[in-house]
C-alpha cells in the first residue's frame, strides 16, 4: 500500500492540488505557496498516519526500547550528514553560479515571508511523511533483497522528488542533475539512520532536525 501511495505523493498531489487551486481562484479564493504545501503534507500525513498506524506505534516502542542509541545514531548520523553537505556543495561551487536549488529557494523565500507556517510544514509534517515513504517503504522494502539496492533507488527516488516538477517548468536537466546531488547526503545518511537504529523515528526527528536548522538560518540571513 505503501508503494502504491508513493507515486500519488510524488506526481499525483502535486499535479492534482494546483488544478483545484486554479478551480478556486475562479471562485475568488486564493491559497498562498504555504497554504498548498500545507495542504499537499498533511493529506499525506492524514493517509500515511492510518495506513501506517501499527507500523508507526510499534516503531516508537522499538525506538523507547533503546533511547540512547538512537540519539547517538541520530547524532552520528547528523556530524556525518554536515561534513558531506560541505564536501558536496564545495564541489558543486565550481559548476554551479548559485548553489541555491530552485527547490530551496522557494521555501527559502516562503520562510521569509509565512516563518511560523513553513516551520510547521517542513519541521513537522514533511520530515514525518517523507521518512515514511522514502526510508520506511521505499529503503525499508528493498533492503530485504539487497542493501545496496535500497540505499541507491531510495536516494535517487527522494533526490528527483524534490526536483522534477523543476523539469518541466523550464529548468535546464544537466543543471537540475547538478543540484540533485545536494539530496544525497540527507538521503543516504537518513537511510544509515533509520538502518543503524532500528526505528523510523530517529530519522524523522534527524530530518525534523536538519530542516529545522535550515529554516532557522534562512530566516536569519
Amino acid at each position: 500500500l505503501g508503494w502504491i501511495y508513493l507515486p500519488v505523493h510524488i506526481f499525483g498531489l502535486p499535479l492534482l492540488i494546483p488544478s483545484i487551486v486554479l478551480v478556486l481562484s475562479g471562485f475568488g479564493v486564493s491559497l498562498t505557496y504555504t497554504q498548498v504545501n500545507f495542504v499537499y503534507y498533511f493529506v499525506s500525513f492524514i493517509f500515511l498516519g492510518i495506513l501506517m498506524m501499527g507500523y508507526l506505534r510499534e516503531s516508537f516502542f522499538d525506538m523507547c526500547d533503546r533511547v540512547l542509541h538512537s540519539l547517538k545514531c541520530i547524532f552520528v548520523s547528523l556530524v556525518f550528514y554536515y561534513g558531506a553537505a560541505y564536501c558536496v556543495n564545495f564541489v558543486l561551487a565550481f559548476f554551479l553560479t548559485d548553489l541555491v536549488n530552485p527547490n530551496t529557494g522557494a521555501i527559502i523565500a516562503d520562510t521569509k515571508l509565512n516563518g511560523k507556517s513553513m516551520f510547521a510544514v517542513s519541521v513537522l509534517l514533511a520530515p514525518i511523511v517523507e521518512e515514511i515513504l522514502f526510508r520506511g517503504v521505499v529503503f525499508g522494502t528493498i533492503r530485504g533483497k539487497s542493501r545496496a539496492a535500497a540505499y541507491i533507488v531510495s536516494t535517487l527516488v527522494f533526490s528527483v522528488y524534490h526536483l522534477w516538477q523543476y523539469a518541466v517548468t523550464g529548468y535546464e536537466i544537466k543543471t537540475l542533475l547538478l543540484y540533485l546531488l545536494q539530496y544525497l547526503p540527507g538521503s543516504v545518511f537518513l537511510a544509515k539512520c533509520f538502518e543503524d537504529s532500528g526505528s523510523i523515528w530517529p530519522p524523522i526527528f534527524m530530518h525534523m532536525i536538519i530542516n529545522y536548522i535550515a529554516l532557522t538560518v534562512a530566516k536569519l540571513v
